[in-house]
């Protein structure tokens, strides 16, 4: 076990949380003593956010002889788990559920708490629609395409900062001209292959949608979950 990267680490998070929050340690000083009636001096909130050996007491790893009711308090404080302080995840969330789908998925904490909002909003008509709307989408391939397209183009911005591969931009034109006449010269502002990514993106997408909203237009007397008319399922025979 390293001593040292821990105490560090567990000191560079304590430092950016109290920075995120604009608090001095004084002001955080008072605040514990208020909330949980703890007397940490700031000469010890200080020493316990050392993260370098550059800075005095480095040595001495002074965070990891911390009271375990200090750290308690302080993951409590910032809203972390104490896993977050020590580094053992990256998913800053003390809701044990919200970390474990994030961990078992791999989206970001704020796109989990955003997924657990849909369906929950108070003040939205769509509440009990759009959880299921959500899934067909999930659900639909032409929208793993649509992502994958729009992942190939982030990933070509990211690589090129110029028109890039003409010769591939050229073949695709004349591999969809059909859909490029139908919607006239937009296409051809596509500089770069990036800009290609994104028109196929945009295009299973917008397939995507329309199968997804195809699935509420009444065709038979199926009731659908949270919708308020029959419809029928993609791809379902009538």
């Amino acid at each position: 076990m390293d001593r040292q990267r821990i105490s560090f680490t567990l000191g560079n998070r304590l430092e950016e949380l109290r920075k995120s929050k604009g608090l001095t340690h004084v002001a955080l000083a008072k605040q514990l003593k208020e909330i949980y009636g703890i007397e940490v001096s700031r000469d010890s909130l200080m020493a316990y956010e050392i993260s370098s050996e550059f800075r005095a007491k480095a040595s001495k790893l002074p965070n990891l002889g911390m009271r375990v009711e200090y750290l308690y308090c302080l993951a409590d404080f910032y809203g972390v788990s104490i896993d977050y302080l020590l580094k053992k995840t990256d998913i800053a969330s003390s809701d044990i559920k919200i970390r474990e789908v994030c961990e078992y998925i791999g989206l970001s904490e704020n796109a989990v708490k955003f997924l657990k909002y849909i369906g929950n909003d108070p003040d939205s008509e769509e509440k009990d629609i759009m959880p299921l709307v959500l899934s067909l989408l999930l659900e639909n391939y032409k929208f793993f395409q649509a992502l994958s397209g729009l992942s190939m183009a982030c990933r070509s911005a990211y690589r090129y900062h110029e028109p890039s591969d003409i010769v591939a931009i050229e073949k695709f034109k004349n591999d969809h001209w059909p859909e490029i006449r139908q919607i006239g010269a937009e296409i051809w502002s596509a500089s770069s292959t990036s800009d290609m990514f994104i028109y196929q993106a945009n295009g299973r997408l917008h397939e995507c949608m329309e199968e997804v909203r195809s699935y509420f237009i009444p065709k038979s007397n199926k009731t659908i979950p949270g919708a308020d008319t029959p419809g029928t399922a993609i791809g379902q025979q009538t």
